[in-house]
């Protein structure tokens, strides 16, 4: 089943270079159906300069602007050290942070918002869009209920240079910050000369249960992000109202497949069933830009709020990989081809809030570079804690059906996860 925004093959363009011989070997890159191929030089073609190309692949505007980065880490460090003199919060490798002083907050440059800044913020946010309307945060919420998601201004995000080590410490920091991995098989066309190769290699495209295990992470998905989500839809400033459900930073490569159109509610719930949350609010934080080259989340906007609300989904196979057919929520192409879906284009470190229900799905990276965004699963605190004993269930329910399929060792299952790859690009809800 194979869509023109989820191919199960994606064939990028790549430039590759020949140290030996200093040859260029160009490469060509198809757009999302296979069936376009465009040139890279396109990508790159307003760059003047390859320093200029790399501070857009950094995010920086200019080389300056790097530099400054740097000497502000460099304070920050040396402030952070300093502090640890004279704290009592710690932090080691898989424990949690108890201190709501945490000096991650200076480390990381990871801001934390008063009720009255992001109220002030939504204001004139509301204000820009229709002057003559009297703006009051019911009049929020209720724009939130009719349309499922909300996109928060600039002044409520998190710097975009944070995102950006944040997510470079875990993708680099494998050893000192363990976490579940993802890999896609990236299929590309390689020239050389008058011959032509397809050729593949595996790359990292997701990230989870990392949150305990790293200072930064741990305070922005337990303190800032539940205190914006409680002001914004509670009206109140009680970050210990949202507990954090499960977790996921999504890398998609130059190349990288599109994710199939789905609901998140199905697949969230059909970990605990009844016994688990049954309403759910996921934050995405975009690492780099999102647009519409890269990849960017595509909703269908309306008031999802329940089943009966929610566009027809695809029964999962309860034999089925828990992580493909066996998971919940994907929606069948011909329903969605019915629908409308918008791009959400967001600059790096904005805040998208959306829910459970709103159909939702992305198309191919075609770019020359990578797309990563975080997404943050919520519950209400009244409805249970259910963060470690998700992913416990989690890795029995992969162990389980790995083993119903004879994986024997690592390398039985590195073969069987190349084998079932593309068959779970089709149908996972993976956003």
């Amino acid at each position: 089943m194979k869509t023109t925004e989820a191919s199960n093959i994606s064939v990028c363009r790549k430039l590759e270079c020949d140290e030996d011989s200093g040859k260029k070997n160009c490469t060509k890159r198809a757009d999302e159906d296979g069936s376009n191929v465009v040139d890279d030089d396109d990508d790159t073609s307003s760059m003047n300069s390859s320093d200029e190309a790399l501070c857009e692949m950094l995010g920086f505007s200019s080389l300056g602007d790097i530099m400054a980065t740097e000497k502000t880490t460099e304070s920050l460090s040396s402030n952070h050290n300093n502090d640890d003199q004279n704290t009592s919060s710690t932090f080691e490798q898989g424990s949690s942070v108890t201190s709501t002083s945490s000096p991650s907050e200076c480390l990381y440059n990871i801001p934390s918002f008063t009720s009255s800044e992001i109220k002030s913020a939504l204001t004139q946010q509301q204000l820009n869009e229709d002057s003559n309307k009297v703006f009051s945060l019911e009049s929020l919420i209720k724009r939130y209920e009719n349309e499922s998601i909300l996109v928060l201004p600039s002044e409520i995000s998190i710097p975009s240079s944070t995102m950006r080590k944040l997510a470079n410490e875990l993708i680099y920091g494998e050893n000192k910050y363990p976490s579940d991995k993802t890999y896609e098989t990236i299929h590309y066309l390689s020239s050389s000369g008058s011959s032509e190769e397809i050729k593949s290699r595996r790359v990292l495209t997701r990230l989870e249960n990392f949150v305990s295990r790293h200072e930064g992470w741990y305070h922005l998905c337990h303190h800032t992000i539940p205190s914006i989500l409680s002001t914004v839809l509670l009206q109140n400033e009680d970050d210990d109202a949202y507990v954090l459900y499960k977790e996921k930073l999504n890398i998609k490569p130059p190349g990288g497949s599109g994710f199939a159109p789905h609901l998140d509610t199905p697949s969230l719930r059909l970990v605990f069933g009844q016994d688990g949350p049954q309403h759910f609010i996921t934050v995405m934080v975009a690492i780099d830009d999102m647009t519409s080259e890269n990849g960017c989340l595509r909703v269908v906007k309306g008031e999802y709020n329940s089943e009966q609300s929610a566009p027809l989904v695809i029964p999962p196979d309860e034999n089925g990989n828990p992580d493909a057919e066996g998971r919940a929520g994907a929606m069948p192409l011909e329903v969605a081809d019915t629908l409308m879906f918008e791009d959400i284009l967001c600059k790096g470190g904005m805040i998208a809030i959306f829910n459970g229900w709103i159909p939702h799905r992305s198309a191919v990276n075609k770019t020359a570079f990578s797309r990563r965004a975080v997404f943050l699963t919520y519950n209400l605190k009244s409805e249970g804690c259910f963060r470690e004993r998700y992913y416990t269930k989690m890795r029995e329910w992969r162990s389980g059906w790995r083993a119903t399929r004879g994986a024997q060792g690592d390398a039985d299952l590195e073969e069987m996860e190349k084998m079932g790859e593309f068959d779970a690009l089709k149908t996972i809800p993976r956003i």
